[in-house]
């Protein structure tokens, strides 16, 4: 938790609004992930979800089955067309009606602390967020030449009629900068804090500390496992975000409508780090570095504008950095990806500089070097070293020059640890490559690594394995499962 999110005294309720999960999706488990919390540390929080929330929900996830369908249909008939028996059945229109009462039904059958606002009960609400609508009364707003925000105003009054009725102090979860605007418009800005994301409220809630050996030891092999259901096609990783990995697999010199990213081999398990836990919830994040293939897909409309075609590619040995929530109980322990992140294990940048200040900053998520993401990389520049001293043990960061004029890198970057160390070396580039429609002009420089794997991977397990140990901070590494 930082000094910033801290609750509010007094407080008596906590208010959803749809977007206080990514992406505007409803995830079940974090809502009942949220109730244990509360449970366990003895809040009495009630947690409330207003009925246009709840609606909002509802259409989003209606929307995602929506695509599904037309998805499913899509690829079904083209193997038929091809001769191709589908033995899978798919259920189609009569599903189509009941998906968005499945969340409706389900959101409504939470137990305490979640209570449904409903616009039933308050009229006058419904009336006042119309008219406010109507008016374009902010968070009312014209989007597009058509007026939007009833859906915020109706949420954000149905809290507030409540909270004034029972004399109780609520906090608003919520990304949405329209509902800042209208908090501020009604002069509520000062006595209702808004809070970003599910997130932070749940690092607020709890206590984490540094987990036990023994909870290092389980998580660490859990992982492992739910890799191993990924690999036989039991479990996903979920919705995978990307840094430079489209671009990388099909080129940057076509606007793609939509992409799809999917892990066609996961492979190496490198660390599982910064494990911690509240022990009186029962409930810990945690975070992990993987490396895997993975298969891009996108779409964009032919040159006439007329048809819809796809391009694929695939990225080999791209690092995934993972961040986990997981829970403790009798049966064992409960593991769950919050996000996904693939990153482009070649991603290239314009400046020789960016890419030093790029390797410095992620050196500097180690705990003990956060200083050379600030002042650090000033002496960097200057010095071309940097010095500290971490858990007794002497770190230096050395930046060399190209030593000889035949020498292929620009920059070398070393990482000294009480006499152990590693190095990634910055390359420039021939800036034109091939694409499918001609040639593009890519990054000039690139950094890498003598072992061959991402030198943000490598630069982060080095660190944290000399700085803080397997004991100390679960830092792990296995090798290869195909080695």
């Amino acid at each position: 938790m930082t000094e910033d999110w801290v609750l509010p005294q007094g407080l008596g309720a906590i208010v959803l609004d749809t977007n206080c999960l990514g992406g505007g999706l409803l995830n079940m488990s974090k809502l009942l992930d949220l109730r244990q919390i509360i449970h366990a540390k003895m809040l009495g929080l009630e947690v409330w979800i207003p009925e246009p929330v709840l609606w909002e929900w509802a259409e989003h996830a209606q929307r995602e089955y929506d695509e599904l369908d037309r998805a499913v249909r899509s690829r079904k008939r083209r193997l038929e067309l091809a001769g191709v028996e589908i033995a899978l059945p798919w259920p189609g229109d009569p599903m189509r009606a009941s998906a968005e009462q499945q969340v409706i039904c389900g959101l409504e059958a939470l137990p305490e602390p979640f209570k449904i606002l409903r616009l039933k009960d308050r009229l006058e609400v419904a009336a006042q967020a119309l008219q406010d609508q109507i008016l374009v009364r902010p968070p009312a707003k014209r989007k597009e030449g058509v007026k939007t925000g009833v859906a915020d105003i109706a949420m954000l009054r149905l809290a507030i009629a409540e909270a004034e009725e029972r004399s109780l102090t609520i906090l608003i979860v919520s990304g949405d900068n329209d509902i800042h605007r209208a908090l501020k418009e009604w002069k509520y800005v000062d006595r209702i804090p808004q809070w970003p994301s599910l997130l932070v409220l749940r690092s607020a809630l709890l206590n984490l500390k540094p987990a036990p050996e023994a909870v290092l030891k389980a998580i660490f092999d859990a992982v492992l496992a739910y890799f191993e259901q990924v690999r036989t096609n039991e479990r996903s990783l979920g919705e995978l975000q990307e840094r430079g990995v489209v671009d990388e697999a099909l080129g940057a010199y076509e606007e793609y409508l939509s992409t799809d990213l999917e892990v066609e081999l996961l492979g190496n398990l490198a660390l599982v780090h910064s494990v911690e836990l509240d022990e009186e919830a029962r409930y810990g994040t945690a975070r992990a570095l993987a490396i895997g293939n993975i298969s891009v897909t996108g779409w964009h409309m032919d040159r006439w504008g007329e048809q819809l075609v796809s391009e694929s590619g695939t990225v080999y040995d791209a690092p995934l950095s993972m961040e986990i929530t997981f829970t403790l109980a009798e049966s064992g322990i409960t593991i769950e990806f919050d996000s996904v992140t693939v990153h482009s294990p070649s991603s290239g940048y314009s400046d020789e500089d960016y890419a030093l200040y790029d390797q410095a900053e992620t050196l500097a998520l180690v705990p003990g070097l956060e200083e050379l993401a600030d002042s650090g990389l000033d002496v960097l520049r200057v010095n071309r070293e940097w010095t500290a001293e971490v858990k007794g043990k002497a770190v230096t960061v050395t930046v060399s020059p190209r030593a000889e004029k035949d020498d292929d890198y620009v920059w070398s970057m070393s990482i000294d640890i009480d006499g152990q160390s590693v190095s990634v070396e910055c390359y420039a580039r021939d800036t034109w490559v091939g694409g499918t429609d001609g040639i593009h002009m890519a990054s000039p420089y690139i950094v890498r690594t003598q072992e061959g794997v991402p030198a943000e991977f490598l630069i982060t397990k080095f660190a944290l394995s000399k700085l803080h140990g397997i004991s100390d901070d679960g830092v792990y590494h296995v090798p290869h499962p195909h080695d």
